[in-house]
Formats: structure tokens, sequence, C-alpha cells
């Protein structure tokens, strides 16, 4: 279990070159850190080499599976002590192709492993965010979410998806 007194983060994401960035940064600041994402062997990979850490949660999961989803951000919350500070939404999918020449299922992926993903952690966050004072959510978005792309067309939509989003949260969480 976490230190009460410890800072809190847990991260999607990780092993991307955003993620490890993030994680070696708490880490050295001594928070207790939880990862979560879908190859656990990189991500305790990761977690052996962050120094500094209070602490060190690993999950592997499938970040498009509700129900593993909510039961993962359930027991890395309690572990942490039942609060989180920071939530940070680094986890996503990319996979270039002209909007025609990609199928439904694939379309579906790019929504589901980009936007629906980070709204299902973030919902199951809640709780031990809110009981955190300050608790802040930090999501990775993409340039792509400012002004749509060619070949990248559900990406950005779904990127654009998680900016409003995180956007709409602040002003709704704000009190």
């Amino acid at each position: 279990m976490a230190s009460a007194s410890a800072s809190s983060l847990l991260l999607t994401g990780a092993t991307s070159d955003i993620g490890r960035s993030v994680a070696h940064r708490f880490a050295q600041q001594g928070w207790t850190i939880g990862l979560l994402g879908g190859d656990r062997a990189a991500l305790e990979g990761l977690a052996g080499r962050l120094s500094g850490a209070s602490s060190t949660i690993v999950r592997g999961l499938d970040l498009t599976d509700d129900a593993e989803v909510e039961a993962a951000v359930t027991e890395v919350g309690e572990q942490m002590g039942g609060r989180l500070d920071v939530l940070v939404n680094a986890a996503g999918v990319l996979r270039p192709g002209r909007f025609e020449q990609l199928d439904l299922f694939a379309h579906r992926a790019l929504i589901d492993g980009n936007l629906w993903a980070m709204l299902a952690v973030t919902h199951a966050a809640f709780p031990f965010l809110r009981d955190a004072d300050g608790a802040r959510v930090v999501s990775v978005a993409s340039a792509s979410s400012m002004y749509g792309r060619p070949d990248l067309a559900s990406y950005s939509a779904a990127k654009a998806g998680v900016r409003s989003l995180t956007q709409a949260l602040n002003l709704e969480w704000a009190h």
C-alpha cells in the first residue's frame, strides 16, 4: 500500500515517450505512481527504472474494456490510499490511412483507443480525484485535435474529443 502522505499519480500510456518522461519526472519528486496499460512487461520494466518513487503500482489491462478499467482504477486507487492527486491520460492509438480505405473496425479501434479509453479511465478515477485537494487531470491530445489531418481523420476526431472532454471537465469539476 502506498504512503498516505505521498502524492499520487495515475498514468496511462506510460510506455510512450511522453508517458515515460511523465513517470520519471513524478518519480524523481517521490510520488506514488500507478501505471496502467496493455503491455504489463513493459510497464514492469519501466517501474524498475523509476528511481525515487514512493512506490509504483503496475496494472496491465485492456483500456477499451470498461469492466477491466473500472476494476483496475479502483484497485490502484485503493492501493494509493483512496485518493488520486493527478491523472495523466497519455495512452493513444495511431493507425494512419485514408478514411475510405480503413474498415469500420479500424475506425472504431481508433475512437475506442484514443477517446473512449480516456473517458473510461477518467470516469473510474473521479471518486479518487474528488477526494484529493487540488486534484488535476491532464490529457495528452495532439496537434491533430486542432485541425484534421489527411490520413488521420478518425485519430484527429478522437483527439479533438479528448481535448474537448478535458476542457469541459475542467469547467465542470472546478469546484
